[in-house]
């Protein structure tokens, strides 16, 4: 199918494209080659079979909307029925790559394209697991989504892709959370969040990673925003691995803005990189 055309291209893309230039830094000096394989962990049936790693960020979710990823795969996702009643969609990428094919193929991979360089075509190829959260027009949602991305087996690919739609006078926020158990072996998180804020929308958007001396992050978030839309991004990077993160806003709408927080802890010979930008196409873009 189409996806699987996808993917093949970005890998014929990954291997004539250079890695990222980032400031300062040499990426190809990083560890950024333990891409692992495709690992799944099996399904969990409720709350009380997560791993031990993630149980407090969980804890209070049995009702709540939430997405858990472990590895290369979800084990657990749940969209609670009121907000199901509303047309929200909230899932894991691969499912709703089968479940809603069309709407997925409108976004997917255009808002990073996997032609930038070569750690986004790799991205593009390799994905898995990841997040879909999309909202039809004129729906407002109160209660924060939550999603739980888990690494804790170094041979396996960790490469979620969060893609969330926010259609005309929607608002949302949703919150994930980067985690890592014991890793025997270094690990790469190849990561790409795209988010599309339509006319009127507001989008509210949390991350934190806290991943291990382990891990080596390459995230890269984007965000395409229409007329009097608007995107909030609260960044808390807290990992102890080197980490480069690129967080952009493409102001494409007339009065369309973004905030952007971020919140950096840093420890040892840690090397990191964070940029965050905004393009500024549409008029009276703050």
């Amino acid at each position: 199918g189409w996806l699987t055309e996808q993917r093949l291209e970005a890998l014929k893309l990954a291997s004539e494209l250079a890695l990222p230039k980032l400031e300062k830094q040499k990426i190809e000096r990083w560890n950024i080659s333990e891409y692992g394989t495709y690992k799944t962990n099996g399904a969990i049936a409720s709350l009380e079979e997560v791993p031990a790693s993630i149980k407090e960020l969980v804890q209070d979710q049995a009702e709540g909307s939430l997405v858990i990823q472990r590895n290369s795969a979800t084990i657990y996702s749940n969209l609670s029925a009121d907000l199901a009643a509303k047309g929200v969609i909230f899932t894991d990428l691969a499912s709703a790559v089968r479940e809603h094919g069309d709407l997925v193929k409108q976004y997917l991979g255009t808002a990073v394209k996997a032609d930038e360089h070569s750690i986004a075509a790799l991205h593009a190829a390799l994905w898995n697991g990841g997040v879909f959260l999309y909202v039809p027009k004129n729906v407002e949602i109160e209660i924060p989504l939550q999603a739980v991305l888990l690494t804790d087996d170094a041979s396996a690919t960790f490469a979620p892709h969060v893609l969330v739609v926010a259609e005309a006078n929607s608002s949302v926020t949703y919150v994930d959370n980067y985690v890592s158990g014991e890793l025997s072996a270094p690990v790469f998180h190849n990561g790409v969040v795209e988010v599309f804020v339509k006319s009127g929308a507001k989008v509210r958007f949390a991350t934190v990673h806290q991943l291990n001396v382990n891990v080596t992050d390459v995230s890269y978030r984007r965000a395409v925003v229409e007329n009097d839309g608007s995107i909030e991004w609260i960044v808390g990077e807290m990992n102890n691995g080197d980490t480069a993160s690129n967080t952009m806003t493409v102001l494409k709408g007339n009065g369309s803005s973004s905030d952007s927080k971020v919140i950096a802890v840093g420890s040892g010979s840690q090397k990191i990189n964070y940029t965050t930008e905004a393009r500024h196409f549409g008029k009276n873009t703050p």
